[in-house]
């Protein structure tokens, strides 16, 4: 009975961990390497010949102009 419930405390605390560390890593991938600047870049162009495939967007920022390459996002649309 013990066991049972410490597993679903563990259970618990990864899932809850595992929800943070991909919104922090959505949350991540917004912000300016240069400046810090929170606000959605605008995409310039995308990397990838197909579309339809997600891969890294040159982004720029709106408060300095710095261009870097971000990565896709995470998320649980399957293929």
């Amino acid at each position: 009975m013990v066991g049972e419930f410490a597993a679903e405390i563990l259970l618990l605390v990864l899932f809850v961990a595992m929800v943070v560390a991909v919104l922090r890593f959505n949350r991540i991938r917004d912000i300016c390497p240069k400046c810090g600047d929170v606000s959605e870049p605008a995409v310039s162009m995308r990397s990838s010949l197909y579309p339809k495939q997600d891969f890294s967007e040159l982004v720029v920022c709106k408060a300095c102009g710095h261009k870097w390459k971000r990565m896709p996002k995470i998320d649980s649309g399957g293929g």
